[in-house]
């Protein structure tokens, strides 16, 4: 029981912070590169400056980024930067730029093609960085009073300063990288956002107005043919006429796809088979799609009224011939006008981890 205890207390002092992808980016197993002043990370949480006991980046930057003459910035939230300079043979004038305190130096020249640890630190009384080159022995830089700290808000960018004109050439880590706030560790993971096609109607995160030319797409999970997929559905108004919820690919009529039939029964079309829940739409509120190695295998189908209750359907398998094609997930194309769904209760995981939770990109 103390045990169970302990495990629990140590959960809640690490959470998770999400970091929704803006454009297009690179990503290696969470290690980001490809920034430019379209392509970044983009915090979604808001928090003060004030706040911050703690971050660590990991980062890399490569030989081509050498000799540019420009400042590196690596994470900036508004007037606190981390960041380096570009020199011909090396990264220097590296350190932490503190609103209110001035710049804490690390104290080293970066060297290219070399991994890096970088600590901001502020224990109350002073703000201090620090460096590792294996995230476990750390070197100490420069230290300042934190007593000046300025009070800031401001949006929390990685890879682009905020003012969308320098950004980072080398790549960032997030499996190892984190902010402190207060007791609590929050580990930085990376979620994609929706773009909006045509002209649906959003309201505080509830979309309506959906139409075959009024609707969102969401960004396919690369390995998403062997991957575990589960994506959940707040929905309301939707009829019993045959409408598609979502589909991937943005062919009609030759994608996997979450629809109903004309007597409001749920079904789940793939490329070779068709799934009919024994459930009609307009019974629920929440439709859940799971499947496991694919989207076409172990396909299971949940539904609920409130989100907390689910009920497991009843799936009838008939055989599909169609087309397979998944290079996008498309939510909304071909529901009634009047239909809505609601991206606060709507979200993607890929293998158990979150992919997509409701924010734009």
């Amino acid at each position: 029981m103390f045990y169970e205890l302990m495990m629990s207390m140590m959960r809640k002092k690490e959470q998770i912070m999400y970091a929704t992808i803006k454009g297009t980016l690179t990503e290696n197993d969470g290690v980001f590169s490809g920034f430019s002043v379209s392509n970044y990370l983009q915090i979604q949480d808001t928090f003060n400056l004030q706040d911050i006991k703690e971050i660590v980046v990991k980062i890399n930057l490569p030989s081509s980024a050498l000799n540019k003459s420009k400042y590196e910035f690596i994470l900036v939230k508004g007037n606190f930067r981390i960041s380096c300079y570009s020199y011909a043979t090396y990264f220097g004038a590296s350190g932490v730029d503190v609103a209110g305190v001035g710049n804490i130096a690390f104290g080293i020249n970066f060297q290219p093609d070399t991994d890096y640890w970088l600590k901001y630190k502020n224990d109350g009384v002073n703000c201090s960085c620090a460096y590792s080159t294996d995230g476990t022995t750390w070197v100490a830089g420069g230290s300042k009073s934190a007593s000046t700290i300025s009070s800031s808000t401001s949006i929390t960018y990685l890879g682009l300063r905020n003012d969308t004109s320098v950004y980072f050439d080398g790549s960032i880590d997030l499996n190892n990288s984190y902010i402190k706030l207060g007791a609590t560790k929050y580990n930085l993971q990376a979620v994609v956002g929706y773009t909006i096609v045509g002209s649906p109607t959003i309201t505080d995160g509830v979309v309506s107005g959906f139409s075959s030319s009024d609707y969102l797409r969401i960004p396919r999970y690369n390995d998403i043919e062997s991957a575990n997929f589960e994506m959940c559905i707040k929905y309301s108004n939707i009829s019993v006429t045959g409408h598609r919820i979502f589909q991937f690919g943005t062919i009609s009529t030759n994608a996997c796809q979450l629809r109903t039939l004309s007597t409001g029964a749920i079904f789940y079309d793939t490329s070779t088979k068709r799934y009919t829940t024994n459930k009609t739409i307009d019974d629920y509120n929440y439709v859940k799609l799971k499947t496991t190695n694919g989207l076409e295998n172990n396909v299971e189908i949940f539904v609920s009224a409130d989100g907390v209750f689910w009920e497991k359907t009843t799936l009838t398998e008939t055989t599909n011939t169609l087309t397979f094609s998944n290079n996008v997930i498309v939510l909304g194309r071909g529901i009634d006008n009047n239909a809505t769904i609601d991206l606060n209760k709507t979200y993607i995981k890929i293998n158990n981890k979150l992919w997509f939770n409701g924010q734009q990109a």
